[in-house]
This record gives C-alpha cells, structure tokens and sequence, in this order.
C-alpha cells in the first residue's frame, strides 16, 4: 500500500503477507487443523455440483487434481462422473500413468488426450487469440485440449488448479522457512530501506 500523509510523506507498507500469516500461531492442533480443512473441501465441492449429469473432472497425476476427484467422487452417489487428461507426446508419460491411477482406483471412466507436435502448432494462433492477454504458460495448450475433449461429454468439470498456491507449494511462498544466504538477506534488508527514499525520484521528470 501507498500512503501519502498531510506532511507530504510517502509510506509503503504491504498489504497482506502470506510468509507472516504462516509466522501465526494457532490453537487447534495438526489434527484438528486438517479435519477443518477437510470439512472446507467437502462443502466447497458439494456445493459447487450442478443438477445435470454427468460431470467431469480434470485429473493430471497430482495430488491437487486427485483430491477433487476424490471429494467429488464421495460428495455425490448419484452423479456420474467423468475424468479427462491431456498433455504433450513423449513428455508426459508419468502424468498419463498417474492419473489413470487415480481415476481406476475411484472407478470413474477416464478420457487421455495425447497432444502431439502437429496439433501443437495447427491450434497456437487460435489458442492465443483466446487467452486474450499475454501468457507465458505452456499448460495453457494442454488446458485447451483438456477443456476441448471434457466439452465433447459434459457441461461442468472440476479442475485441481490453484490447489500449489492455496496450500503454499510453491516455493516463492516458503522463503521465510527456508535458509537464506546471508549476503542475500543483507540486500534485501537494503533495498527495503532503499524503496522509500526512491519514491520522490519518480516524480521528477527528466
């Protein structure tokens, strides 16, 4: 946040810093802290499944994609559910035999779309035309493909995606645990100091 007072001072302050909110402490316990959110997923899924059937999920071998496939799988007896995987030929494999792991072991039928170098570049352009913002994300291609083969069977499908940063997998989110080297938390520390006094400058115009 910046703030600018009636002394005609700037200040810089974060709004929300996900590695403090991990320095909180908490009462509940391990145990009770994974039965919450446990109970968190449940309703979030039951809610979120629609009347018509069936419905589909989007499995890719990890475990943020399983878990909804499981919630979603346990959440309802009467839906029927179908699951999709789709990546890129010869760079997938582990994924292909992951996810079909997970779908067998909840009996849900299971769809693999194989994305090979000719279909990588026959739908670029019109894929990129559809993201309608640059994107430097190379699942957007699978993401296409996936969305395109669960299109051709239901109306809603379940993805696991954001699944790493709500759990805090990624590992921009785990700097405050991590061993840092010295000389790099010493210029970090500098460039915070530094932030403020460089405000004014950006008001000159040269």
């Amino acid at each position: 946040i910046l703030s600018y007072s009636v002394e005609q001072r700037m200040h810089i302050e974060p709004y929300w810093s996900l590695s403090a909110y991990f320095q909180n402490t908490h009462k509940q316990s391990p145990h009770q802290l994974v039965h919450h959110l446990d109970h968190l997923i449940k309703v979030a899924v039951r809610n979120r499944i629609p009347d018509e059937d069936p419905v589909g999920c989007f499995i890719s071998g990890g475990l943020g994609s399983a878990s909804t496939a499981y919630y979603l799988k346990h959440s309802t007896k009467h839906t029927e559910i179908q699951s999709f995987t789709a990546g890129f030929s010869g760079h997938n494999e582990t994924d292909f035999l992951a996810s079909n792991e997970v779908a067998d072991s909840l009996s849900i039928p299971h769809q693999t779309t194989i994305i090979s170098p000719k279909d990588f570049t026959d739908n670029l352009s019109t894929i990129i035309w559809y993201l309608d913002e640059p994107l430097a994300d190379p699942n957007a291609v699978a993401t296409w493909y996936l969305a395109e083969s669960a299109s051709r069977n239901v109306h809603t499908a379940f993805s696991g995606m954001g699944s790493d940063e709500f759990l805090a997998g990624h590992s921009r989110y785990t700097m405050a645990v991590r061993k840092i080297n010295p000389l790099y938390a010493w210029l970090q520390r500098i460039l915070k100091d530094l932030k403020p006094a460089l405000i004014p400058l950006l008001q000159v115009r040269w």
